[in-house]
């Protein structure tokens, strides 16, 4: 092999080696970090993720809960405005009256044993 040949191949050789190290970096001790770093990023990526569906199923159990107390609270506001009503029908002239009427059939019933 001629000598211009042997130089002309070392040039090749280097001219690939500066284009490889261009891709790569200046050695492959960078790239390994940067592939490290991708790694860990998509490592955090995932544990975000995995954090997410936590957060979401207790999003999901917390919107459950206030259903539920929303509902207890409805029922409660209609057990209040019940007795409100009764409360009005026992205070109203109507009732009174109708009461003092039947109290006589009311000891009449309680003497005999008699229930409605």
């Amino acid at each position: 092999m001629p000598a211009s040949n042997a130089a002309s191949a070392d040039d090749a050789a280097s001219q690939e080696i500066a284009r490889l190290r261009a891709l790569v970096g200046p050695d492959e001790k960078h790239y390994l970090q940067l592939k490290m770093d991708v790694l860990g990023g998509r490592d955090h990526a995932i544990g975000q993720e995995a954090a997410t569906v936590q957060l979401r199923a207790e999003i999901a159990a917390q919107r459950a809960e206030i259903a539920r107390l929303q509902a207890s609270i409805l029922q409660a506001q209609s057990w209040h405005l019940r007795s409100q009503e009764l409360d009005a029908v026992y205070a109203s002239n109507t009732w009174r009256i109708g009461h003092k009427m039947l109290a006589p059939l009311r000891v009449v019933r309680r003497l005999t044993g008699c229930t409605p």
